[in-house]
């Protein structure tokens, strides 16, 4: 592979996981690795927090699901293009299959259709872009970062002046009754926190 090949794959990587890892983190999840030297070549992973409750509450999952498509969401809007799904992205979207279906079940077919999570997550990556474009650099040049460093780097690049409130899930899936997970302190250092440490323990984790 040319030295210019391999630049463009890790600039490429570089924003796919950074889509990931800013998604998650504005919809409430906690990533706690982004890295873009998993495997072979440029082929990143982001690790983020999770629980069963994911599984079985359908707001959490339908924020799960925009997780699931933000990389190649952002991998998209980095190339000017929609061929993500040619270059990486087949595990994201056999993920994506696989919640929204578990979704379609729990729901009885209420809560939207895939198009409409795919507009939604390209709305989230458009707004938050300017934390996906910041981190994506920084791991271009650290290729990893983990722990509380990705915690507070994630919320520094996030809450900025810029940040405004990430498109409400309600718009694809209109459900009530979901009690306490419908708002989650997206400003809580200190919950981000105390949830990384459960992950890093193995606990619950789940990767892209």
């Amino acid at each position: 592979m040319s030295k210019r090949s391999e630049l463009s794959d890790l600039k490429r990587t570089a924003h796919h996981e950074a889509g990931h890892a800013v998604i998650a983190s504005v919809y409430g999840f906690d990533p706690y690795i982004a890295t873009v030297v998993h495997g072979d070549g440029f082929r990143g992973q982001v690790k983020v927090t999770n629980t069963f409750l994911t599984s079985v509450i359908p707001r959490i999952l339908a924020r799960w699901m925009l997780y699931d498509l933000a990389g190649m969401a952002a991998q998209d809007r980095y190339s000017h293009s929609r061929h993500a799904w040619l270059l990486g992205g087949h595990d994201d979207i056999k993920q994506f299959t696989d919640d929204w279906y578990k979704l379609h079940i729990l729901t009885e077919g209420r809560c939207g259709d895939a198009h409409a999570f795919e507009q939604l997550t390209a709305l989230a990556v458009k707004q938050f872009w300017y934390a996906i474009r910041d981190l994506a650099s920084l791991l271009e040049e650290r290729k990893t970062i983990e722990g509380d460093e990705l915690v507070k780097t994630l919320h520094n690049l996030i809450f900025t002046s810029d940040f405004k409130q990430p498109p409400a899930i309600k718009d694809v899936c209109p459900l009530d009754g979901d009690g306490p997970f419908e708002s989650p302190d997206l400003t809580d250092l200190e919950t981000r926190s105390k949830a990384l440490r459960i992950a890093m323990e193995g606990k619950y984790a789940r990767e892209s």
